[in-house]
Parts: C-alpha cells; sequence; structure tokens
C-alpha cells in the first residue's frame, strides 16, 4: 500500500470512526452531568476512530493495541476533565476562563495519560503531539466546518484522522520502521 493510499485509508477509517463515535454522546445528552459527558463523548469518539484505525495499524505496529488504549482512556480522561471544569467555571461566571481552561486542561489529561500508556514507545512523544494538535483542529474545522458537509462526527473524525495519518504515515515509512518496532530484549511496549 502507497504511503498515499494509507494516509486516505487513515482518514477514511477516521472519519468514520468519528460519526459511528458519536452516537453515544447524542444519546445520553444532558441526562448526565457535564464531566461524564465529556468522558463519554470525547471517549466514546475516540474509542470509535481508535478501532478503526487500529484495524490499519494492527499489522503494521506490535503495540498498535496498546497505542488505541491509549487514545481511548485518554479521551476518557481529557473530556471529563474539560467539560468538567468548564462546568464547574461557568457555574461561577466565568465561561470564557472556563471554556479556555477546561480546554488546555482537557487537552493537557489527554496527551499526559496517552504518553503514560506509550512512554517505553521510540518517539512517543510526537503521537501525543500530533493526537492533540489533531482534536485542537478537529474540533473547529471538522464539526464547526466541515460538519456542515458530513457531519459533526464524521468532520471531526476526518479531521483528526488527516492530521494524525500524517504522523502515522511518516513513523511508519521504511526510513523510520526500526524506531517504532519492539525492543530487542523481546518486550513489547
Amino acid at each position: 500500500m502507497s504511503r498515499w493510499s494509507l494516509w486516505l485509508a487513515w482518514v477514511l477509517a477516521s472519519g468514520v470512526g468519528g460519526a459511528v463515535g458519536v452516537v453515544p454522546a447524542r444519546i445520553i445528552g444532558t441526562a448526565m452531568g457535564e464531566a461524564v459527558l465529556g468522558a463519554v463523548a470525547l471517549g466514546g469518539v475516540l474509542g470509535a476512530i481508535a478501532t478503526v484505525q487500529w484495524l490499519i495499524m494492527r499489522r503494521r505496529l506490535s503495540w498498535a493495541a496498546r497505542w488505541a488504549t491509549a487514545k481511548v482512556v485518554g479521551g476518557l480522561v481529557g473530556g471529563a476533565v474539560a467539560l468538567g471544569l468548564l462546568d464547574v467555571l461557568s457555574a461561577n461566571g466565568s465561561e470564557t476562563l472556563g471554556a479556555i481552561l477546561g480546554t488546555l486542561t482537557g487537552l493537557g489529561a489527554f496527551g499526559t495519560v496517552q504518553w503514560l500508556i506509550l512512554r517505553r514507545v521510540a518517539r512517543a512523544g510526537w503521537w501525543v503531539a500530533a493526537s492533540v494538535a489533531g482534536l485542537l483542529a478537529a474540533g473547529p474545522l471538522g464539526v464547526g466546518v466541515l460538519g456542515l458537509l458530513v457531519g459533526d462526527g464524521g468532520g471531526f473524525g476526518v479531521v483528526y484522522g488527516a492530521i494524525t495519518g500524517a504522523r502515522f504515515v511518516t513513523a511508519i515509512s521504511k526510513r523510520r520502521v526500526s524506531q517504532f518496532r519492539d525492543p530487542p530484549d523481546g518486550t513489547s511496549p
């Protein structure tokens, strides 16, 4: 599979995952607290995206399941932190501060959890950076712009997948594959 085909498959899989993953958040709606909703929404969307991305990664990277787990757990924690903080600060009249701090803290939690799970993988920080950048762009571009054409979840997934897919394709290119294999001692990350 060419790098272009691999990237395109990644982006399309991410779009499908985003479209499927947004369903639980819409069903649950506001019946739950904001922190729980954030965990379910972001964890669910990223869980669906991670599942379809894992289907592409599993034959190329021995640690693909660990990576998918990191994304889901990071989404659960990051979503709970972001919307929980937004809710608390908004209730005190600080909606703008809540949005800013909620977003930054949620992204920090998302990235930290992924790094903790993937820290033994060579250059794991770049995976985390791509995931955080993907989330930052997927909100306004994926939901706000592309979402008008393909739906919020699909738009979110496509933008997120375009950014993380660029990192994935770069990571597994022939000149860098050795960085992403299991360590020589036989232990997997």
